[in-house]
């Protein structure tokens, strides 16, 4: 073979070899940049994610510092006792007297019809042993509000009557009267009244549950 030949071979080979290097070099530039981009997305989602995390965090604190703001005007299971007995002496002190009175079982404060369907529609849709039990532990987590009716019967002169829910409304804990009726009775200018207090309360959704067996 001639040396001429042998060049032009070699050439050849030097063109196909750079050929293929730079082919090679463009297909691994592409990858790292296709790698890179990934990675810069990645990035992108972890730092909304952390953003994310931190907003819930102070929603969190601010939900908390709420909550102990707004409890101290909601009653707990062991006030209930003491309150009863409030409003026997309010009643004492107004010179009427307490015909009846009796508690019922707390209740969850109605949510708005938009919220509550979506919360049954969610209920219906929970099928699985494994959703149902996530349901159970969700329950346990979520607190709401929930109130609970004491029906009240009382007599006494009108202004007598004034006087004692003058003195209700002194309560600092979050009440609300309801249902009132004044009527007469046999022994007029003496009035009956019926009437019904709530008070309210923070429940879990799984206490209240439990109240309804």
């Amino acid at each position: 073979m001639k040396p001429q030949e042998i060049k032009k071979i070699a050439f050849s080979v030097c063109i196909l070899l750079t050929i293929g290097f730079a082919a090679l070099a463009i297909y691994n530039y592409k990858e790292y940049l296709e790698t890179d981009q990934n990675y810069q997305n990645q990035k992108v989602k972890l730092n909304e994610t952390l953003d994310e995390i931190e907003e819930i965090k102070e929603l969190l604190e601010r939900y908390d510092q709420e909550k102990e703001e707004f409890s101290q005007y909601l009653f707990e299971e062991r006030d209930i006792p003491g309150f009863l007995d409030t409003i026997s002496q309010y009643a004492k002190e107004a010179d009427i007297n307490v015909v009846d009175m009796k508690t019922k079982r707390f209740q969850k404060v109605v949510l708005p019809d938009t919220v509550e369907k979506k919360n049954q529609y969610m209920a219906k849709k929970k099928s699985s042993v494994e959703e149902k039990q996530e349901e159970q532990e969700r329950m346990k987590r979520i607190w709401t509000l929930a109130a609970m009716p004491i029906d009240v019967e009382i007599d006494g002169a009108f202004d007598a009557i004034g006087n004692f829910f003058s003195k209700l409304e002194e309560n600092k804990q979050l009440i609300n009267v309801s249902n009132l009726e004044i009527n007469r009775n046999k022994k007029y200018p003496e009035l009956e009244s019926q009437f019904t207090i709530k008070i309210y309360s923070l429940k879990t959704l799984e206490d209240l549950q439990n109240n309804e067996k």
